[in-house]
């Protein structure tokens, strides 16, 4: 991971720079599963927003130009919905998707679990997720050619 990485939470002035950089960075998942109709590929700055006004954003910044994001959204039942890890295509596999996910968990001290999901044919979110910890608990069918499976890891106030 590039040294002049700076993570910090996001603004509502950084939305519409978080949403271009889900577009980027979902693309190659839709052409994986040919399927350009997947959320990721609907998201706006009007969703950004409504995910600042619901969680935490994070945002990864090289030389205040937004270059990775994650989310995260704590239930009623203490349990961390993490969604939308995207890193700027040129960086992924550098590290800042990790760094992303750890300092989101650590925002949220009183979670019982973490939740994340991806596609099962996702090789690189796969195996980043499992490196963090996290174990599949289920795959979901959405349509032929696309499962989605959730991991789960154990939060900070698991007992």
């Amino acid at each position: 991971m590039p040294s002049e990485v700076h993570i910090r939470e996001a603004h509502c002035g950084d939305a519409p720079a978080i949403a271009d950089l889900v577009l980027r960075a979902f693309s190659s998942q839709c052409e994986l599963y040919n399927d350009w109709t997947l959320p990721p590929m609907s998201e706006t700055a009007e969703t950004v927003r409504r995910a600042l006004r619901e969680g935490i954003v994070l945002v990864a910044e090289i030389e205040d130009m937004v270059v990775g994001s994650i989310r995260g959204r704590l239930r009623e039942d203490d349990v961390v919905e993490i969604a939308r890890l995207v890193v700027e295509p040129a960086l992924q596999g550098g590290g800042l998707g990790r760094a992303l996910a750890v300092d989101l968990e650590s925002r949220y001290p009183t979670a019982l679990m973490f939740e994340i999901f991806t596609g099962q044919r996702s090789a690189g979110p796969l195996h980043l997720y499992e490196s963090l910890g996290f174990e599949r608990v289920r795959e979901v069918s959405v349509h032929e050619g696309l499962s989605l499976v959730y991991l789960h890891k154990p939060g900070p106030a698991h007992s």
